[in-house]
């Protein structure tokens, strides 16, 4: 750790872990990486850039989780009705983190999409929300299998519930 904290923050985005240079397309492959990881996708730049630029894509990229992350936190902390349909939160480890980065998706979409309401994600009306829609409810249903396959705790809907022994 004490080698790292040295390090100039811009080294640690533009350097790999044995100090050599990243290219400028290595650069801007992690940053779809994350962008990706995020559900976040679209356009992306490409060509040569100037580290300046690519910093910059960086920089915004880092903003953008953040927000994410604080409106999941924010939904989750209000207890927001359309965190329903997600299930609950496992409660710890790796399934928590898988769990809320799913929310984060979800967060991230309405709040680009000014979905508000209880519905997860309201009505697309154009084709890119119709897009980010579906990779939206790819979270959702990722975040519900996680939930339920919590150990050791039952946390499944009751209303889910009731309905699965209706159908038999």
């Amino acid at each position: 750790m004490v080698r790292v904290a040295r390090e100039e923050p811009e080294h640690l985005i533009f350097f790999s872990r044995n100090h050599t240079p990243l290219t400028t397309a290595n650069v801007r492959r992690r940053l779809r990486n994350v962008l990706a990881e995020a559900g976040i996708t679209g356009p992306v730049a490409e060509g040569s850039m100037s580290p300046e630029m690519a910093a910059a894509l960086a920089e915004r990229q880092a903003l953008m989780e953040s927000r994410a992350l604080a409106l999941a936190q924010y939904a989750i902390d209000a207890n927001e009705p359309w965190l329903s349909r997600l299930g609950a939160s496992p409660s710890k480890g790796s399934a928590h983190r898988r769990w809320l980065y799913e929310i984060r998706t979800v967060a991230a979409y309405r709040d680009r999409y000014q979905v508000e309401g209880r519905s997860a994600l309201g009505e697309p009306r154009t084709e890119a929300q119709k897009v980010d829609a579906v990779r939206a409810d790819q979270a959702i249903r990722r975040a519900r299998a996680l939930a339920e396959e919590a150990p050791g705790e039952d946390r499944r809907s009751p209303v889910l519930e009731s309905r699965r022994r209706a159908i038999g």
